[in-house]
Order: C-alpha cells, then structure tokens, then sequence
C-alpha cells in the first residue's frame, strides 16, 4: 500500500469529484485558509465544519467534530477506509 501524504491532496477536487458544496475561503464562517461544508455529523446547514487547505484537518465550529481528511469522507459517504482513501488518491 502507497504511503498516504495528505498535504498532497487537493480537497477543493476531492469534494468537487463527491458533489459537496463548499464555501470558498474568506466567505461567512470560513477562514482565509481554509474552506467550508454543511457538517455531517451535527446537520448543520450553515457551513461551520472548516477544512485547513494546507493540513487538510477539519473542524466544526458548531459541534466541535475534529479529523482527519479520510474519516470525513467516510462520513460523508458511508465508505469504509479502504473506500475512502482509493477516491482520494486515485
């Protein structure tokens, strides 16, 4: 198995290729390095869980939900690990 390198993931693709809408940075409830999505976990529909573009670490401002780029998209899509990490580095 290939070494997993998250910092050379482009996240902005990533959620583009899954159909995840996503703020862009400097927009209502995101930071100037960072973009945003509606969390999964807490249902949120204002965009609280920000992504880190260059740690690709997320966090939520609402429920407070933190991670790693692969449980997210595990989260978002009902994928197991294995799942997860062939979309994001295919």
């Amino acid at each position: 198995m290939k070494k997993i390198l998250p910092e050379l993931l482009d996240i902005r693709s990533c959620l583009d290729a899954l159909d995840i809408i996503y703020t862009e940075p400097g927009s209502k409830n995101t930071g100037q390095n960072s973009i945003s999505i509606e969390c999964p976990w807490c249902e949120d529909n204002s965009f609280h869980l920000g992504i880190e573009l260059d740690k690709k670490y997320w966090g939520c401002w609402k429920c407070a939900n933190k991670g790693g780029v692969i449980q997210l998209i595990m989260k978002l899509k009902g994928w197991d690990y294995n799942a997860s990490v062939a979309h994001l580095y295919k």
